[in-house]
Order: C-alpha cells, then sequence, then structure tokens
C-alpha cells in the first residue's frame, strides 16, 4: 500500500499548537507516520515570535529533528524569483498590496509543492488566493483547512 502524501505544516497551524491552544492530534499524527513536512519559512516566523531562551530552545530541536530527518522543505532561487513574479502579476490583476504581508505565505506554498505535500493551514483565504496564481504558473498543491 502506498504512503499517504506528506503533510506540510503552515505556522498558523503550529503557534496555536505550541501555545496550548488547538488540537495537535493531526500533528502528531502526521509525525508518527513520517508524513509531517516543515518550511525553513515557517522556522524563520516561529523564531521571529520566540519570546524566551527557552521558546529558542524548542525551535532549535524542532528545527534539528526536520533537519535530521529530510523532512525540512526550504524554497531555493527559482522559489524566491517566482514569489516576486506571482506579486507582481497579482497586483497587475488585483490591485495593491503589501508584498511583506504576502512573501511568506507564497513561499510556503511553493515549499508544498516542492515537497508534493498537501498544505495543512487556518489561514485558507490568503492559501487559496497564492495557489490560484501558482496554479496558473503550473504549480499545483493541495490546502488542508483546520480550525480551533
Amino acid at each position: 500500500m502506498a504512503q499517504s502524501r506528506a503533510l506540510l505544516f503552515d505556522s498558523s497551524v503550529l503557534i496555536p499548537i505550541i501555545r496550548g491552544e488547538a488540537d495537535e492530534a493531526l500533528f502528531q499524527r502526521a509525525l508518527r507516520t513520517g508524513r509531517a513536512r516543515l518550511s525553513s519559512v515557517v522556522m524563520q516566523e516561529l523564531y521571529a515570535g520566540a519570546r524566551t531562551r527557552a521558546d529558542k530552545k524548542n525551535y532549535d530541536g524542532i528545527s534539528q529533528a526536520f533537519v535530521s530527518r529530510g523532512y525540512m522543505v526550504t524554497p531555493n532561487h527559482d522559489d524566491w524569483i517566482l514569489s516576486g513574479v506571482l506579486l507582481a502579476r497579482y497586483q497587475q490583476q488585483y490591485g495593491e498590496v503589501e508584498p511583506r504581508d504576502h512573501i511568506d505565505d507564497i513561499l510556503i506554498a511553493l515549499c508544498a509543492v516542492r515537497a508534493n505535500a498537501v498544505l495543512v493551514t487556518e489561514n485558507v483565504t490568503d492559501m487559496e488566493r497564492w495557489k490560484k496564481m501558482l496554479g496558473r504558473s503550473g504549480k499545483a498543491f493541495r490546502i488542508q483547512s483546520v480550525t480551533r
């Protein structure tokens, strides 16, 4: 039997889990079955929110565990270029957006494409926007919505 598709977890899912504000069953199940993936972009968002040395130490452990297993997905040069192209296209079609408010989402979506993973997120509205734009560029991924 073929293994199910990998699940790439967005920070909108991980942060509430880390804070004890969300059910972690899906994440734990994905960890146990080797399906969990993280983006280095999500790790950057986690580290940016670290408030204590203990937070940083926890994030170091998470990062090390995913990197050592080959489960960390990192945008490459082409992903960075495509994210800029997509932002420009989006603005041409729909009007101005603040790039810094969207670049991480696009890069996380591209990591899901790169890993052939389902993107698990609470941020469905934004991720659907970038899924549509990426689809026009021949890049496809699925979204799994989670709510608290």
